[in-house]
C-alpha cells in the first residue's frame, strides 16, 4: 500500500510540475499568451495534452495521469483532508454580546520539510519522454502473403522505457514525514463568536482542518459551543433575567440605581413604592442577534426582579437607629390616628 501511494503521489507531483511549466511558457509568450485566452491547453499543442484531462478540460488524460488512475482516462483527485471538531466553552455574557476567543487544537499539516510531496526531493521530467510517460513506437502493420511482407509503418504510444510510463524516476520518501506528506501540528485560531448563539450551535471555519492528500483540499474546523451560567444571569429567548438588591430606603422613595449589564454600567429607575419581588425592565440590554434580513442587529432586554436589602443590627449606627426609632414613632401614630377615626366613622 505505502508503494502504492508513493507511485499515486509521484504522479501527482509531476502532472503539478508540467502545469506550473506550461503556465511559465504561456505567461512569458504574448503570442502563446493570445492563443491560450482563445484555446485553452489546446493551445500549448500535443506537448501538453493529457492535461486535458487532469485539468477538467475534454478529452482523455495520458501518461502519469492515466497511470495514477490505474489506466489511461480521468483526471487525478486528491483526497481531502479530516473534518477537526472541537468543544468551546463561553459564558452566558459572551455568548449573549459576542466574543473574540482563541483556540489551540492539533490536526494534520503539511510536512515542512517535504512540502506536503513525501518526497525526499522533488521529481524531475523524465529526459527521454520530456515527462509524459509516453513515446512513440514505429511498428508495421500488414500482412505476409506468400512469402513477402507487405504494410506500412505506423506510430503508437507506448510507454517510456527509461520512467515506466511515470514520466519521472521514483524518488525516495521524506524520513521526517515517513513519505506520508503530513505531520500532527499544533495550531492556534483565532476564532469570532457571532452575538446571540446558544448552546449546542456549531461553527465552521473553511479549510482550517486536517491537511489535504495528493493535492486534495484541507477539512474544517466544527467548533461546538457550550454556554455556561454567568454569576446570577439567565436567558430566556433574547432576555437575560437577574435579580438585584436594592436599600429599602430606595425602595420607598424611589430613584437610580447603577446596574451591571453585558455591555457595562448602566443606570436603572427605582419608581417609589417599590416591592420585594418587583420586576423592572431595562430595555436592549439583553442578548444581541443578527436581524432578519441583514439589518443589523436586534437586542432583547435585561429584567430585574427586585430583592429588598435590609441593614443587620451590627451595621446601624446611633444616628441610623435614632432615625429608625422616629420612623417607627410616626407609623404608631398615624396607625393610632387611623384607627381612632375608623372607630368615629363607626359609633356615628
Amino acid at each position: 500500500m505505502p508503494q502504492q501511494q508513493g507511485s499515486y503521489l509521484l504522479a501527482v507531483r509531476l502532472l503539478q510540475l508540467r502545469i506550473v511549466k506550461a503556465a511559465y511558457e504561456v505567461l512569458c509568450d504574448s503570442r502563446l499568451r493570445k492563443q491560450y485566452d482563445n484555446l485553452g491547453l489546446l493551445a500549448l499543442g500535443a506537448q501538453y495534452a493529457d492535461l486535458l484531462g487532469y485539468m477538467g478540460g475534454p478529452g482523455l488524460g495520458a501518461g502519469a495521469a492515466g497511470h495514477a488512475r490505474g489506466g489511461a482516462g480521468g483526471g487525478v483527485g486528491g483526497v481531502r483532508g479530516r473534518d477537526v471538531h472541537l468543544v468551546l466553552g463561553l459564558l452566558l455574557s459572551e455568548a449573549a454580546q459576542g466574543a473574540e476567543k482563541v483556540v489551540t487544537y492539533e490536526a494534520m499539516g503539511a510536512c515542512e520539510a517535504c512540502q506536503g510531496s513525501g518526497l525526499a526531493s522533488l521529481p524531475e521530467a523524465c529526459s527521454c519522454c520530456g515527462g509524459t510517460g509516453s513515446v512513440m513506437r514505429s511498428e508495421w502493420a500488414g500482412a505476409a502473403e506468400r512469402g513477402s511482407f507487405s504494410g506500412v509503418k505506423v506510430a503508437a504510444p507506448a510507454p517510456c522505457p527509461a520512467c515506466g510510463g511515470w514520466g519521472a524516476l521514483p524518488q525516495p520518501p521524506c524520513q521526517r514525514c515517513s513519505g506520508r506528506g503530513r505531520r500532527r501540528v499544533l495550531r492556534e485560531l483565532s476564532l469570532r463568536v457571532p452575538a446571540g448563539v446558544e448552546r449546542g450551535a456549531t461553527l465552521r471555519v473553511a479549510g482550517e482542518g486536517g491537511a489535504g492528500r495528493y493535492g486534495g483540499h484541507p477539512g474544517d474546523l466544527l467548533v461546538r459551543l457550550e454556554v455556561y451560567p454567568d454569576s446570577n444571569l439567565s436567558r430566556v429567548g433574547d432576555d437575560l433575567h437577574s435579580e438585584l438588591e436594592v436599600e429599602v430606603w430606595v425602595a420607598v422613595l424611589g430613584g437610580s440605581v447603577a446596574v451591571d449589564t453585558v455591555r457595562g454600567q448602566r443606570l436603572l429607575e427605582v419608581p417609589p413604592g417599590a416591592e420585594q419581588g418587583d420586576v423592572l425592565r431595562l430595555s436592549g440590554a439583553g442578548v444581541a442577534r443578527a436581524a432578519p434580513g441583514g439589518g443589523g442587529l436586534v437586542r432583547g432586554d435585561h429584567v430585574f426582579t427586585l430583592r429588598l436589602r435590609l441593614p443587620s443590627a451590627a451595621q446601624l449606627c446611633d444616628p441610623s437607629r435614632a432615625l429608625l426609632r422616629r420612623l417607627a414613632a410616626c407609623d404608631s401614630t398615624l396607625r393610632g390616628a387611623a384607627a381612632g377615626a375608623l372607630t368615629g366613622a363607626a359609633t356615628s
